[in-house]
């Protein structure tokens, strides 16, 4: 190495890097950095002595240190970014380790660089009216996408609205909301269904209430969904439906709980209701 050097420590988050800079370029000092990375330094010599590209990046020269001038091995800036790409992660079972090594993956290099040469900077593209154009569409189209999977009603139109803009930018004329998928039924709605449901199972003849008391409404939805399905009554026991069931006032929801069945000889897991005034028994 040319005898024409400048040793250098670049600050690294918490860390401090030692670089050797001379006439052949930046070089990094290894053995402290593998040891800050919780690595072995003797087997990452091996590695880096054994690889036929970081080999030729590595040589030895001399730093000053407390305890006089000593022997280290460095290797060119390129290399050693090389080197850090090699280490895999995944096999580093100490999560601030991992976390460590993974920073230094992503950001090393370009620290060490720009401490030297300063700021990278990127090209910025020509100005490409086509591609403006191409990207507006793929964006609109990402858009009608999105609403043709989205239920929730105040999501679509906000997206709606987003599409709208884009539409006017391209100059084409934006899809109507009801063709591009649709909204949820309502809590109401889904609400009426169910109710619905279980008076056509009662006109059926199908008795779903497994409460004991006269009062009470108690039905398993693992149930109700099979006789559904049995019966050919189109209600989807999904996770709206439920939300809503919750905020049922007639019949009132009450609890989840397990109920002494009326018509089974088990306890069974069932969605109570009160049942409105109108429904209940009158005094005797």
């Amino acid at each position: 190495m040319s005898i024409h050097q400048r040793f250098e420590i670049v600050p690294f988050n918490d860390h401090h890097i030692l670089t050797v800079r001379n006439d052949h370029g930046v070089h990094v000092v290894m053995k402290p950095i593998v040891e800050a990375l919780g690595l072995d330094w003797s087997s990452q010599h091996k590695r880096i002595s054994r690889h036929p590209v970081l080999a030729e990046g590595m040589v030895i020269t001399t730093i000053p240190s407390v305890n006089g001038k000593q022997d280290v091995a460095v290797l060119e800036l390129e290399c050693f970014h090389g080197w850090l790409v090699t280490i895999s992660p995944d096999r580093i079972t100490d999560d601030d380790k991992r976390a460590l090594i993974i920073e230094y993956q992503r950001r090393a290099f370009r620290v060490i660089f720009e401490h030297f040469h300063g700021p990278i900077r990127q090209a910025e593209p020509a100005y490409s009216p086509v591609r403006d154009l191409i990207a507006l569409q793929n964006q609109a189209m990402r858009l009608s996408a999105r609403l043709q999977r989205t239920s929730n009603a105040a999501d679509r139109r906000m997206v709606h609205a987003m599409l709208a803009g884009l539409c006017g930018q391209i100059g084409i004329e934006t899809p109507p909301l009801d063709q591009l998928g649709s909204d949820a039924p309502t809590a109401p709605d889904q609400l009426r269904a169910f109710w619905h449901g279980l008076e056509t199972l009662a006109g059926l003849g199908v008795d779903v209430n497994h409460s004991r008391r006269a009062d009470l409404l108690a039905v398993s939805l693992p149930e109700l969904k099979a006789l559904f399905r049995a019966h050919g009554i189109g209600v989807e026991i999904d996770k709206l439906l439920r939300e809503s069931m919750r905020l049922s006032e007639r019949p009132r929801f009450m609890a989840i709980k397990s109920v002494n069945s009326r018509l089974l000889p088990k306890a069974v897991s069932c969605w109570v209701f009160l049942k409105s005034a109108a429904a209940l028994p009158e005094p005797t």
